[in-house]
């Protein structure tokens, strides 16, 4: 009898290789107009890498970030490719942070790695570039904010992954905020000169011949299965009163993540995150909660939240993290009406102007649901 041929996942065979796209069509520039970065037709889009630098002087007085902070420099990130149904990345630049944080896009396992600032032993001169920074006093700086923009669901799971050969053309388009959507007082900071600029990483065909687990019913030449889409949304809604808020989750294709930020004051000073006047925090799924006993306190759930990330998320953010464990607590939407995540502010809370409630959702969505093996 002769052995079985051993199986192995698509991915095991592709090797990543990368493109720099530039900065796109025009400059980028705080309130601007939008910035088209068209991709290259080449292999599978795995990841987009995007790198902002401006430099700045700070007068007056030192900067103070506001809303969503200093991320929300970039107001939205859009992919746009033909024939999918959904955009992969439809969020903004703090929303999609805050998923560089929670994913696993480079390594399987995270490491508990040391910054290379430690005296001359692991000096590492380069660094400075290639770490996030804003810095706000007053005196002249050099800004870097970094994101990765996913496709794939993680770095050992290719599901997401675009084919942009021989296709009509995908673009990232890239709206700047304006200055007030991040800073208390914009004057202070004058008028900063951005560089934005763009990696392309992109995965080769696995050879031909190679021995691929199958992952669909139907023919697949390569053995990649590109009807996937892992999509990252935002949107938000506006706080009328203290006291429970309502969040409706759409329920459709499979939810991995829901991430909240609560800010009770979006223009002047004091306009940050605030998560101290939240109380209760809940989750239903139809009839049932997440929280059978009741809506879960901040100081718990933040403390599970933690451990379950391995990084603590920023001031302001929380997030119900149902892909922690893999398809063991995704949230298939099949049999699901209503999705609602629950926020209770506190009574005595003191709101601003326009107070808001900001939601992003991180969604699998199988684009060939009869014929996959793997759901």
């Amino acid at each position: 009898m002769p052995a079985l041929q051993q199986l192995f996942p698509a991915r095991f065979f592709m090797r990543p290789f990368s493109f720099d796209l530039g900065g796109g069509d025009k400059a980028f520039a705080a309130g601007g107009a939008t910035v088209t970065v068209p991709l290259r037709k080449q292999g599978y889009l795995d990841a987009l890498i995007v790198h902002l630098e401006a430099t700045y002087t700070v007068a007056t007085a030192a900067l103070v970030f506001i809303e969503l902070g200093a991320y929300n420099a970039v107001k939205n990130f859009l992919f746009q490719a033909p024939g999918q149904a959904i955009a992969p990345i439809n969020a903004g630049g703090a929303f999609m942070h805050l998923w560089n944080l929670r994913n696993r896009d480079y390594a399987v396992l995270r490491q508990a790695w040391r910054v290379p600032a430690q005296g001359v032993l692991d000096a590492a001169g380069t660094w400075a570039g290639l770490v996030d920074t804003f810095p706000t006093s007053i005196a002249a700086h050099t800004l870097h904010l970094w994101w990765v923009l996913p496709f794939h669901l993680s770095v050992e799971d290719v599901r997401g992954t675009v084919a942009l050969g021989n296709t009509s053309q995908a673009n990232l388009i890239v709206a700047p905020a304006p200055l007030a959507d991040f800073l208390d007082v914009p004057a202070n900071i004058g008028t900063p000169a951005f560089t934005l600029d763009v990696e392309q990483r992109w995965l080769t065909p696995p050879p031909p011949g190679a021995p691929i687990a199958p992952t669909t019913t139907q023919p697949n030449p390569d053995g990649v299965d590109t009807q996937w889409i892992v999509a990252y949304d935002e949107t938000y809604q506006p706080v009328v009163a203290n006291g429970l808020q309502k969040i409706e989750i759409l329920p459709e294709y499979t939810i991995l993540g829901i991430a909240h930020a609560l800010t009770l004051a979006t223009a002047g000073t004091g306009a940050q995150l605030d998560l101290a006047d939240i109380t209760g925090i809940q989750l239903w799924l139809n009839t049932q909660p997440l929280f059978p006993e009741g809506p879960q306190g901040l100081p718990n759930f933040l403390f599970e939240q933690t451990y379950r990330n391995d990084v603590p998320l920023p001031d302001g953010f929380l997030m119900h993290d149902r892909d922690v464990n893999g398809r063991a607590e995704w949230i298939y939407t099949d049999s699901l009406t209503d999705i609602r995540s629950e926020l209770t502010i506190a009574a005595g809370a003191v709101a601003g102007a326009s107070p808001r409630i900001y939601t992003s959702v991180r969604r699998l969505v199988d684009g060939n649901v009869a014929a996959h093996l793997l759901a």
